[in-house]
């Protein structure tokens, strides 16, 4: 557990899953030393600065402890928080998945699942702004379904 605290603030325990937070480690050009590849990669698919991709995935991140061992370092702070219907993806993905209910240790796929699930999420989170912006054109630019012609 000492190990653990080291890495930042303890924020809380899910069944067995633990979670810290701690703030996204930069390198002098300021970006994210931790967790670089897939903020990168995701921002540099989408033509977006690094920069602009940690201001959308949050300045914190979060390892998420499955146990004493295992654990998915600096999930970004807006990918954990990421809701639909008003539940944690991720938490409510896991929580489905304790040793408790299944009976069983999550097997090596699954464990993979959780790392897919947090890529797609971030891509979400990074295509958010074009996404809203689509909504808005779309919203502008509606069918009249409700209107008859006088012919």
């Amino acid at each position: 557990m000492c190990y653990m605290a080291r890495f930042g603030r303890f924020v809380a325990v899910y069944g067995g899953l633990w979670t810290f937070e701690r703030e996204t480690e930069r390198n002098p050009e300021g970006v994210t030393a931790v967790g670089t590849s897939l903020t990168t990669a995701i921002a540099e698919s989408l033509g977006m600065p690094a920069e602009q991709a940690i201001a959308l995935l949050g300045e914190t991140c979060f390892d998420v402890y499955l146990n004493d061992v295992a654990y998915w370092r600096c999930v970004p702070a807006n990918v954990w928080r990421y809701t639909i219907g008003g539940y944690q993806v991720i938490k409510k993905w896991l929580s489905y998945r304790e040793r408790a209910l299944l009976g069983r240790d999550l097997k090596p796929e699954e464990a993979r699942y959780v790392t897919e699930m947090v890529r797609r999420i971030a891509a979400l989170v990074l295509m958010q702004p074009e996404l809203d912006a689509n909504y808005e054109r779309v919203k502008a630019d509606v069918w009249e379904w409700g209107v008859q012609s006088d012919s």
